[in-house]
C-alpha cells in the first residue's frame, strides 16, 4: 500500500520498515530507516535513512557517504554488482512495483544537533555503470536537490544533459 500526495508516494516495504524504521531501532542502532518515497515526476525512488552519532568533525563527510555507500550496496543490486557483491537486504524488498535497482540513499547525520546530508546511487548509461554521491552540510532534501540540478540544466534542451541530470531510473 501506498500513500500519495501531489508531489511523491510514500512506498510501503513492510520487512525493512519492521527490521530498520527508526521507531522499531531507537537507542539499539546508529541508523535507521526515516522515510521511502516514489517521485513520479521526474522519477526518483528514494530511501532515506537516519544516522545519529557523535564523531570527529574531520571525519563527517567520509562516515556520512560511507554511510550511503553502504546502504546502497545492501539494497541496489547495481552498486551491489560494482562492488562485485550481493545487496545484502533485496530479500527485504517488494519489488513487483518499485525497482531495486532505481533506489537512491538519502542519509541525514546528526551529529550532535549539527547536520549532514548525502546521497548515493548507480546510474547506467548506455551499459557503462557509474556512482553517483554527494555531501552536504546542513539538512538538505535530496530529490530537491536533484531536482533543482535538473531544472537548471534542463535549459540546454539537449537530450544528453537531459539523460544525465535528469534521469534517476536504470530500470523503467
Amino acid at each position: 500500500m501506498a500513500i500519495t500526495s501531489n508531489d511523491y508516494i510514500v512506498v510501503s516495504q513492510p520487512d525493512l520498515e519492521n527490521s530498520l524504521s527508526c521507531e522499531k531501532v531507537e537507542g539499539r542502532s546508529s541508523i535507521c530507516l526515516a522515510s521511502i518515497l516514489w517521485h513520479p515526476s521526474p522519477e526518483a525512488y528514494v530511501i532515506k535513512f537516519k544516522v545519529n552519532r557523535t564523531s570527529d568533525s574531520k571525519d563527517i563527510e567520509r562516515i556520512t557517504i560511507e554511510s550511503a555507500r553502504l546502504m546502497s550496496v545492501y539494497l541496489n543490486p547495481l552498486t551491489a554488482k560494482f562492488y562485485e557483491t550481493k545487496p545484502a537486504l533485496i530479500d527485504m524488498l517488494d519489488v513487483t512495483e518499485f525497482h531495486a535497482e532505481n533506489i537512491i540513499v538519502e542519509i541525514e547525520f546528526d551529529n550532535n544537533g549539527s547536520y549532514y546530508s548525502a546521497y548515493f546511487y548507480p546510474k547506467l548509461t548506455n551499459e557503462s555503470l557509474s556512482l553517483i554521491h554527494d555531501f552536504f552540510e546542513g539538512k538538505v532534501d535530496t530529490y530537491k536537490h536533484l531536482f533543482d540540478v535538473c531544472e537548471k540544466m534542463n535549459r540546454a534542451q539537449e537530450d544528453h544533459v537531459f539523460q544525465e541530470y535528469c534521469v534517476f531510473t536504470n530500470v523503467p
